[in-house]
């Protein structure tokens, strides 16, 4: 026997379904704007490494620090400044501690903290360079610091570099051409959706961006870091043998080195896999404190699972 509902169940069960398909509606459309967000993201970073500066502040090192890695291997900072800027001398410097969980950026002082240190990419042991710089620090402990940590390949040229942070959200990567070449001899060409023969995943699919390729000098050296003056994302990393991307230099500025391990005994935390610079204890292994001594390399970078990197490497 049939069982028959009342016009006010069914009113209720048809409102039911309706709300279900409409919040699945929603859902589906928020994530075609994520994807659609994301893409533009996406295609806005590869668009501006064209960008030339009309005017840079240039920043080198200073020659004499006691550093563990070549010198020729230490960025070369082009900073944008606007025009009509009356920026003071080193927009970027030291973190000095005046109270306990109180400090502010020195700019009078221009400084790069640096660090040394052995990682294991697919079992082969790597040296890694890191380069901090900051330019302010909140009442919260939050940093605004920009960087680049360099792998090199097992002949000592920088095959990986890594951007701390960029304001798109996503995770800059610019890998050499000398690594790109063998991952297109070993593998074959691009990914379907991809641009270059290291990547692994369609570009969509994570926060990872390979931003383009850098050309390989003719001895291991650091790049020129391209700087705009908005937010400071680095705009792009060139070999120091291509061609400038900056018309006219105001100023050439001495930057030193300190360990990077001064800004860990302050209590900060630099995580290049989440593109963070904060107080506070870092959970990510890829951030272990104190530098590593070679017997103990770190743990491998978050992009080892997400590039098609060579045997070669």
């Amino acid at each position: 026997m049939s069982r028959s509902w009342p016009l006010s169940v069914h009113a209720s069960l048809k409102f039911g379904w309706l709300l279900a398909i409409a919040a699945g509606l929603h859902t589906e459309s928020a994530r075609a704007a994520d994807q659609r967000e994301a893409v533009a993201n996406r295609h806005a970073v590869l668009q501006r490494v064209r960008r030339h500066f009309d005017l840079v502040d240039f920043y080198k090192p200073r020659r004499g620090d006691p550093i563990d890695f070549s010198y020729y291997l230490s960025p070369l900072i082009c900073q944008e400044v606007l025009a009509g800027s009356a920026a003071p001398h080193g927009s970027f410097g030291s973190v000095v501690r005046e109270a306990p969980h109180q400090f502010r950026v020195d700019s009078q002082q221009p400084t790069v903290y640096a660090e040394r240190r052995s990682v294991v990419v697919d079992g082969c042991h790597h040296d890694q360079l890191i380069f901090v710089w900051c330019y302010d620090v909140s009442t919260a402990g939050e940093l605004t610091a920009q960087g680049v940590r360099m792998t090199l390949d097992r002949k000592g040229f920088p095959a990986v570099l890594e951007v701390l942070t960029d304001s798109s959200g996503l995770r800059l990567i610019f890998v050499s051409l000398r690594l790109e070449k063998a991952a297109a001899a070993q593998y074959g060409p691009p990914p379907s959706g991809c641009r270059y023969s290291v990547e692994r995943s369609r570009p969509g699919s994570s926060k990872l961006l390979v931003a383009r390729v850098i050309d390989d000098g003719p001895a291991p050296m650091g790049p020129y870091v391209y700087l705009d003056a908005a937010a400071h994302d680095v705009v792009n990393l060139r070999c120091r043998c291509a061609t400038l991307q900056a018309r006219r230099f105001r100023r050439s500025i001495p930057y030193r080195f300190l360990p990077l391990s001064d800004l860990r005994l302050l209590g900060f935390r630099i995580d290049f896999a989440s593109g963070t610079a904060r107080l506070g204890r870092s959970t990510n292994s890829e951030d272990a404190g104190p530098a590593i001594p070679e017997t103990q390399p770190s743990a491998a970078p978050y992009w080892a699972r997400r590039l098609r990197l060579p045997s070669s490497f």
